[in-house]
Parts: structure tokens; sequence; C-alpha cells
């Protein structure tokens, strides 16, 4: 739905710390040995998204659910390896609607991490996030950040879908543990979206005014 174009033109604000495609792959090695394993990382990763083309580099901006996913059980694209799982995570680490209160906290905590990490790393002061499933998590966060702002973009749902479908299939493919079937996939798809937008629409009312910024990708 373009997070990642203006995920890209917002970082350009030196105001904005980030959380960077090397930090999402090690989020345990930010403070030592960052140099080293960032030239490593460099020289065997490709330049573009084998997903969708985009440009890929080891300093660009990232979105942390990969980080967390490397950081916590309690985390939504675990379902990667485990597509059949798909509906567990969703409830539980997507919603966090069946989640417990140990399980939020530990998510939560893990999130603060790699805000904390990106801030240091940068040395800014303001932490600017890319985080598609957040859009379910609005209510979660703003307990722990009354003060976050929220940026949601809305693009015509058909080509939304078929980028997501090729997005999962992709991906699924190349890591996953487990086979799913084409018409599975469009399933479970098809809940996520729906779980994902109504936690929106119930969660919305609760951000502050002066808070929320809604655009059109086309605009």
């Amino acid at each position: 739905s373009g997070t990642t174009y203006a995920h890209n033109l917002l970082s350009c604000d030196d105001r904005f710390g980030y959380c960077s495609t090397y930090q999402t792959v090690f989020p345990h090695l930010m403070l030592w040995g960052r140099s080293f394993f960032e030239r490593c990382m460099a020289a065997v990763m490709p330049s573009s998204r084998p997903t969708d083309a985009m440009p890929l580099r080891v300093n660009l901006p990232q979105e942390e659910e990969f980080a967390l996913s490397n950081m916590t059980p309690c985390s939504y694209y675990h379902f990667w390896m485990f597509p059949h799982r798909m509906a567990e995570y969703r409830d539980r680490y997507l919603t966090f609607a069946r989640a417990t209160a140990a399980e939020r906290e530990e998510f939560l905590e893990a999130q603060d991490k790699v805000m904390r990490i990106a801030l240091q790393v940068s040395g800014r002061r303001q932490f600017l996030s890319k985080n598609p499933p957040h859009t379910a998590r609005v209510g979660m966060l703003l307990e722990r950040y009354p003060r976050a702002r929220f940026i949601y973009l809305v693009r015509n749902p058909y080509v939304v879908y078929e980028s997501t479908r090729s997005f999962f299939r992709r991906t699924i493919d190349a890591v996953g543990m487990q086979r799913i079937t084409d018409e599975a996939l469009d399933h479970e798809i098809r809940m996520n979206y729906r779980a994902l937008y109504e936690r929106y629409e119930a969660d919305r009312g609760l951000i502050p005014e002066g808070q929320l910024f809604e655009v059109r990708f086309e605009d």
C-alpha cells in the first residue's frame, strides 16, 4: 500500500531514527561489531527485494516486525515459516486478541528495545516506524505510547490484494517449513485483512485529535 515508499521518504528527515535492514537481521549485534557485520551482510545480500524488486541496502529503513520476529516468539511474522498456523498467529500476535498479558508485555518490551537501539545508533530522538501489522495494534500501542502519531495509507484493495498474495507466496516458498495451497493462502489473506481492518476501525477512535493522518496512495 505504499508504506515502503513513505518510510523511505520520511526517513530523509534528519529528526527521525529508524530500524535499518541490518538491525532487522541482527537485532542483538547493534552496539558491538556492527561495522564488521554490516560489511559481511552487504557482501552477500541482494541489491533488491526478491518479492517486488524494491531497492535493498544494509542501512536503508526497514519494518521492525522482521527484527521483532528475531527477538521474540510473540511476532506475527513467524507464520512465514509455519503458514498452517497463520490463523493462530493472527489471533495471538497480529491483533493480540488471544494473547496473554505476558505475551503482550514481551512483545512491547521487544518493541521498546528495537526503538531504543535505533535511536542510540542514529543519535536521533524520535523513532520512525514502518510496520503494517501495527494497523491492528493501535489501541495497544497507544497504551504504551500515548503521543504516537499514525499515518494510514489507503489504496485500491484489488491492487493491495494482488501485491500481498505475490509477496506471501514468494516469501513462504523461500523460507516456509510447511507447504500451503493457493486456495488456503487466499483464504488466510482474506481473513488477515478482515481482522486487520476491523481492529483498526474499532480502535481508530482512540487516537487523539491531530495524531492520525490518512492519505490515499495515489495522492
